[in-house]
């Protein structure tokens, strides 16, 4: 039997779910097999499946401290920036690290959500890294949303253990939306959400 008529059977057989299963395994296979290629391939199977967040306005939401706005960290020219810079704005932030999968998954979205508010909103998207690491990982992917580096603990408002962690943040520090793990951060929800905090 040639292969063309082994694969020919082969997708008549099966259904669309299971079709999609099979790449999903072998996905992982190689992932398994070659290290060097697991980043790419178990994000790109998380970008797949990725879900706008729950924007659902909070009765009283949380509002970050004066204290919470001396938070510091280093932009991409080593320059030392406060919080309060971003004091009055709604502020899109974001904590991520290069070899976090589901951060990796979720920045595409984040780039195309950049580009159409990164005039009207703050993006503060900061990681632990060092800066040689993220400087790296934004010129190969060809990202220009903002980044920074943490150099102290974030203020608790805005500890969490898990990578990656958004806020939205309203003018008044309230915090609108608080999502641990990936999401997909360009989709209609979000942009409603965010419309309706520029207006407040």
């Amino acid at each position: 039997m040639d292969l063309k008529k082994t694969i020919k059977n082969y997708f008549r057989k099966k259904s669309k779910f299971s079709i999609a299963s099979d790449i999903v395994f072998i996905a992982l296979v190689v992932a398994l097999l070659f290290p060097s290629s697991r980043m790419f391939v178990v994000s790109n199977i998380q970008r797949i499946t990725l879900f706008q967040p729950d924007v659902e306005k909070k009765s009283s939401p949380p509002k970050l401290s004066s204290a919470a706005y001396q938070w510091k960290f280093r932009n991409m020219e080593g320059e030392i920036i406060e919080f309060s810079r971003f004091d009055d704005e709604v502020v899109f932030l974001n904590f991520w690290g290069t070899w976090c999968p589901p951060c990796v998954a979720e920045m595409p979205t984040i780039q195309d959500l950049y580009d159409e508010y990164g005039d009207k909103i703050a993006f503060v998207l900061v990681s632990n890294e060092e800066m040689p690491v993220i400087r790296d990982f934004m010129d190969k992917e060809g990202y220009t949303f903002p980044v920074y580096k943490g150099i102290v603990q974030p203020p608790k408002a805005l500890l969490s253990g898990t990578l990656p962690t958004t806020f939205l943040i309203a003018k008044d520090g309230g915090i609108a939306l608080e999502k641990e793990g990936s999401a997909r951060w360009d989709g209609k929800k979000v942009k409603e959400k965010i419309d309706a905090l520029l207006e407040e």
